[in-house]
C-alpha cells in the first residue's frame, strides 16, 4: 500500500470527513448513431451507487457522466457524498485515494495519471482551482470503454447553472476527457476577469479619478471621500489584486497542461478533423484570455498605488494647512498675551504684602524683605532653565550608565 493509499485510509476514519449533499446534479451525455442525447437530473446521495454501477450503453459511440456537487459551508475541504457512495465512485469509476488526496490538501495544481482499475487502464486527471465558486474537479477516463466520468466538488448555484449550460452547448464534444476541465478553467479565468473589474469599479467609487479636485468634492462630487478610511480599502484591493494574480498564474498552468495533454499521444481520441479544430481552437481561446487579463492586473495594481501615495500627500497637505492655521491662532494668541503680560506682572508684584500704598502713609512703605521676592524668583528660574538644558544631557549620562552596569554585569557571568 503506498503512502497516499495509507493517508487516505486514515482520513476515511475522520467522522466529519463525509457530509452528503441533499441534492446532487447528474449530467449524461451519450452519442448514439450519430446522434448526441444530452440528459440533465436532480439526483439524491442515495442515488450515486446506482448511478456509477450502472455500465455504458452498449450501442454507445462514447459517454460523459459528470457528478456536479454544490459548495458546502463548513471548511476543511470535506467530501460531499456519504461514505457508501465514495466506495461506489472508487470501485466502479476509478476515482481513487491518490485523485482525493490532492483534493483534501487544496494544493492547487493540476495532474494526470494512468491507472490500472479492473484489468481497465483509465486516464485519470485532477484539477484543484481552490477558489470561490469552483472548488476541484477530477475526470477518469475508461479508454477500451469510452467512458468519460467524473466529479466537479464546491459548485456555487451560478457556477452550476454556467457549467451545466456550457456542457450542453459543447455536448458534441463530450468524448474528450479534456471538454470539462477546459470548461471548469474557463470558468474560473472569467471569475478572475470579474474580479478584477469588481477591484477597479471600487477603486473608483473610493477615490474616483486620479486627480485632486476630485478627491476635494469637485467635478461632480458631493462629497469629498473620506481619506482617513482610504489607505484601509486600497490595501484591501491590493491584497485582492495580488491573490488574483496569483490564481490567473495557477490558471495559465492548468492551460498549459491541458493543451500538453491535448497534444499527447495519450489524448488520442477519435475526433474527427472539425472537432480536433475546435476543441483545439477552445483551449486556444481561453489561453489568450487568460494572458489577456495579465495587463490589467498589473494595471489595477499599479493604480492602487498611485492611488496609495495620492491619498497620503493628500493626507500630509491637509494637515500642513491644519498646522498653518493652528499656528496662526497661536500667534494671536501669543500678541495678546504679551500685550497683558506687563501690566498683570506689575499688577501681581504691587499686591505682594511687600508693598504698602495706604493713602495715610507720607510716602510708599517698601518692607525689608523684598529682596527675598528676587532671590526666590531668579533662583526658580534659573532652576527651571538648568533642568530645561540639561534634561537630554541627563538621559544620556543615565543610558551610559545603564550599558556600563550591563556590560559590567554580563563581564561577571562570563567569568
Amino acid at each position: 500500500m503506498s503512502s497516499l493509499d495509507r493517508d487516505f485510509d486514515a482520513l476515511l476514519n475522520d467522522p466529519e470527513i463525509f457530509q452528503p449533499c441533499a441534492q446532487v446534479t447528474y449530467v449524461n451525455s451519450t452519442r448514439i448513431n450519430s446522434t448526441t442525447k444530452f440528459t440533465i437530473l436532480e439526483k439524491s446521495d442515495e442515488d450515486i451507487p446506482l448511478i456509477c454501477a450502472a455500465p455504458p450503453s452498449q450501442d454507445a459511440e462514447w459517454t460523459l457522466r459528470l457528478l456536479l456537487f454544490p459548495e458546502v459551508t463548513p471548511k476543511g475541504y470535506p467530501i460531499p457524498m456519504s461514505k457508501f457512495a465514495w466506495k461506489a465512485v472508487n470501485e466502479h469509476w476509478g476515482i481513487g485515494s491518490a485523485l482525493m488526496y490532492h483534493y483534501r490538501r487544496a494544493t492547487g495544481i493540476a495532474f494526470a495519471r494512468t491507472v490500472l482499475h479492473h484489468d481497465h487502464t483509465l486516464q485519470a486527471i485532477g484539477l484543484d482551482f481552490d477558489t470561490l465558486g469552483l472548488t476541484y474537479l477530477t475526470i477518469t477516463h475508461d479508454m477500451a470503454n469510452k467512458d468519460v466520468r467524473g466529479l466537479v466538488f464546491g459548485l456555487r448555484a451560478d457556477k452550476l447553472k454556467d457549467l451545466k449550460w456550457r456542457l450542453e452547448s459543447a455536448r458534441d464534444l463530450g468524448c474528450h476527457p479534456l471538454l470539462a476541465p477546459l470548461i471548469t478553467t474557463d470558468m474560473s479565468v472569467n471569475d478572475t476577469r470579474s474580479a478584477m473589474i469588481t477591484i477597479a469599479i471600487s477603486l473608483n467609487k473610493g477615490i474616483g479619478p486620479f486627480t485632486f479636485k476630485n478627491v476635494y468634492g469637485h467635478r461632480g462630487y458631493n462629497e469629498a471621500p473620506d481619506l482617513g478610511a482610504l489607505p484601509f480599502t486600497l490595501t484591501e484591493l491590493a491584497i485582492y489584486a495580488n491573490e488574483s494574480g496569483k490564481r490567473l498564474k495557477r490558471l495559465e498552468a492548468m492551460l498549459q497542461f491541458i493543451d500538453e495533454q491535448f497534444a499527447s499521444s495519450t489524448m488520442n481520441i477519435d475526433l474527427n478533423t472539425h472537432m480536433k479544430e475546435r476543441m483545439g481552437h477552445h483551449i486556444t481561446q481561453v489561453k489568450e484570455d487568460a494572458r489577456s487579463i495579465q495587463p490589467n492586473i498589473v494595471e489595477v495594481q499599479q493604480n492602487i498605488q498611485t492611488g496609495v501615495q495620492l491619498v497620503y500627500a493628500l493626507l500630509a497637505q491637509k494637515d500642513n494647512e491644519l498646522n498653518h492655521r493652528y499656528g496662526a491662532d497661536m500667534r494671536v494668541i501669543a500678541a495678546v498675551t504679551l500685550a497683558f503680560l506687563p501690566g498683570t506682572f506689575m499688577a501681581t508684584l504691587f499686591s505682594a504684602s511687600f508693598w504698602d500704598f495706604n493713602p495715610n502713609n507720607a510716602r510708599p512703605r517698601v518692607s525689608k524683605w523684598v529682596w527675598v521676592y528676587w532671590i526666590t524668583t531668579f533662583g526658580l528660574t534659573a532652576v527651571v532653565m538648568i533642568l530645561w538644558r540639561g534634561h537630554p544631557t541627563l538621559a544620556t549620562l543615565r543610558k551610559r550608565w545603564q550599558r556600563r552596569n550591563h556590560s559590567e554585569g554580563v563581564e561577571k557571568k562570563e567569568a
